[in-house]
């Protein structure tokens, strides 16, 4: 665009929320400017354009970048509502006027009323009837030059590499409707019965089948899709489309990015663009990082997860299949899904075929659930040989520090998990700081106590961490929650790095990516209740969410008794997963 970006930078924070958007984002005003030059037009940066243009100082220099931003938001809304309006009426007045369109295969018949499959910002979409057959066209009223090179991109670049693609949409033509002035495109493709958002909401309950069709059909596509260089990048229940053998079949490749020289239309969307559906996009897609196969694997587990339980999983207090699945390998496919969710993409799965191989090492493996317990009970009994068959609880700080390190250093099949009745999550370890303190999932806590007591069962052991929540971090005199520890001696609060890179006091710029960054958070005046953190494998009555109710009760005491210690193991000892019953 000609501008000098080093007349640019500014150290004013602009925080927006829009209306639609759940996560609340600092920019800074060179995050605000790449994003610029790469031509992003989503709404979420205009939010952020326009609310910094508004707080921009009266300065010569400021003035100008005002006025550039400016020139810049009127190329963004190039497109005016009043043009979408107009061409959308000339468009629905043309087909009720001659009960469809003309396309170089025939006439396809569209009722206006009856017909419409679904619309959007940029468009719509009806079934026709073209000859004998059911057809989808999907017509592109509102676009930019861009839009409109991404619309011949969904169809040119997928059907270059149609026969190699699997479960993913038949695009049958590419055309233009001439409406006077007007030229509105539109690509006609197969029709296809139903989407998985409505099939979803038609289904009383899920069963294992058909998670396991969902799935294999899901990684067929998506595997396909890495062998073909392709990033689907916008991967919802909209998206997946399901033919008349049941099949579920990929769909919209509008924002998709072709990593390979052999698409002709390639470098639309770039590896950083902040565009998707939020609720199914990776925490990269929102946080401008880069885009790899491990973002539409997250996806993916977002689906999976959504299609089981009717909703998307953020953060702790998730669910588990096992409790409404009754499956040798169900275990596992939980754990499959949860790993494709975590935050860090490089703690998923990095290609299909990574969970292909997992999945099928299980099936030929078949882990006993009880494996994990035994081990955790040996542990417990290794350090504390007090809590067999009996409660018992030490303040000892050595004794409490050698039990968290031998937990770390156990070998366990599944990650182990913490429970606090308002909340659950997976870990890798607790890990011990110089302060004293522990981390455990980047919360900074404070072990005060343990309590323990573990049996012959396994399956309802009890390990019970009495916590306290540090004080806020204080940095230059201000007192934060959440903060990040730069290269192991730089302390920032969050927002600083939030961008993914990170401005170092002599003025160069690194990303996030080649720095040793430790996150802590400290949930003083935010979760003081939560005294209690309950920790064990998977599968334990503790952990799984049927028991949930009396994890939460403990938090109410100020100490735990014998008695509620005996009172807890009997109650959680009621409801079991599947595998455990099994293995009584």
């Amino acid at each position: 665009m000609g501008w000098d970006i080093q007349k640019l930078y500014a150290n004013k924070t602009v925080e927006y929320l829009a209306a639609d958007d759940i996560y609340y984002r600092n920019f800074v005003i060179q995050d605000i400017w790449d994003n610029l030059l790469k031509e992003q037009d989503e709404k979420e940066l205009c939010w952020a354009v326009m609310n910094f243009i508004s707080v921009l100082q009266n300065t010569e220099e400021q003035n100008e970048l005002k006025n550039n931003l400016n020139l810049l938001m009127g190329e963004i809304f190039e497109y005016p509502l009043e043009a979408y309006e107009n061409n959308e009426k000339a468009l629905m007045d043309y087909i009720k006027g001659h009960s469809g369109i003309p396309c170089a295969f025939g006439d396809i018949e569209i009722d206006i009323k009856n017909n419409r499959l679904g619309q959007g910002g940029n468009g719509v979409v009806f079934s026709g009837v073209l000859g004998k057959y059911d057809v989808a066209v999907k017509f592109l009223i509102n676009y930019s030059k861009k839009k409109l090179e991404r619309f011949k991109a969904e169809y040119i670049n997928v059907n270059i590499v149609r026969e190699r693609l699997k479960h993913t949409v038949s695009y049958l033509n590419y055309e233009t409707l001439n409406l006077g002035n007007e030229a509105i495109p539109f690509i006609v493709m197969k029709k296809y019965d139903v989407s998985l958002k409505k099939a979803r909401l038609a289904q009383e309950e899920v069963s294992w089948d058909n998670l396991m069709k969902l799935f294999n059909d899901l990684c067929l596509a998506l595997k396909s899709l890495e062998e073909n260089n392709i990033i689907h990048r916008d991967l919802k229940p909209e998206n997946i489309l399901m033919d008349q053998e049941g099949n579920y079949i990929v769909t919209d490749f509008g924002i998709a990015h072709f990593e390979d020289d052999k698409y002709p239309i390639k470098d639309l969307t770039k590896k950083g663009d902040r565009l998707a559906n939020w609720e199914f996009s990776a925490p990269e897609q929102i946080n401008n990082g880069q885009i790899t196969p491990a973002t539409d694997i997250y996806a993916l587990g977002q689906i999976l997860y959504w299609y089981c339980f009717g909703s998307v999983n953020r953060g702790t207090g998730g669910r588990h299949l096992q409790e409404i699945f009754q499956n040798d390998n169900v275990g596992k496919m939980d754990a499959i899904i949860y790993k494709c969710l975590s935050n860090e993409p490089m703690e998923r799965f990095q290609s299909i075929e990574e969970i292909e191989n997992e999945y099928n090492q299980v099936k030929k493996r078949k882990i006993d659930v009880y494996d994990d317990m035994y081990t955790f009970n040996d542990v417990v009994r290794s350090v504390l040989p007090e809590a067999y068959r009996l409660p018992y609880e030490t303040e000892n700080s050595k004794i409490i520090e050698e039990l968290i390190q031998k937990l770390d250093e156990a070998i366990f099949n599944q990650e182990l998990w913490y429970n606090t009745g308002l909340g659950n999550n997976e870990f890798t370890k607790i890990e011990h700081l110089k302060n004293g303190n522990y981390l455990l999932c980047g919360r900074e806590i404070i072990i005060e106590k343990i309590y323990a007591l573990v049996t012959n069962n396994y399956y309802d052991d009890l390990l019970i961490l009495k916590i306290e929540n540090p004080a806020l971090y204080m940095i230059d005199g201000e007192e934060y929650d959440h903060i990040m520890i730069i290269n192991n001696e730089i302390l920032e609060p969050y927002y600083k790095i939030e961008s993914g890179y990170y401005r170092f006091k002599d003025g160069h710029v690194e990303s996030f990516k080649n720095l040793d960054i430790q996150e802590r958070t400290t949930y003083r005046g935010f979760a003081d209740a939560e005294k209690y953190i309950v920790i064990g494998v998977q599968e334990h009555c503790s952990i799984i969410s049927e028991n949930d109710q009396w994890i939460e009760q403990l938090q109410e005491h100020e100490t735990l008794s014998p008695e509620i210690m005996r009172d807890l193991q009997k109650n959680i000892s009621k409801n079991k997963t599947y595998n455990v019953r099994l293995g009584i």
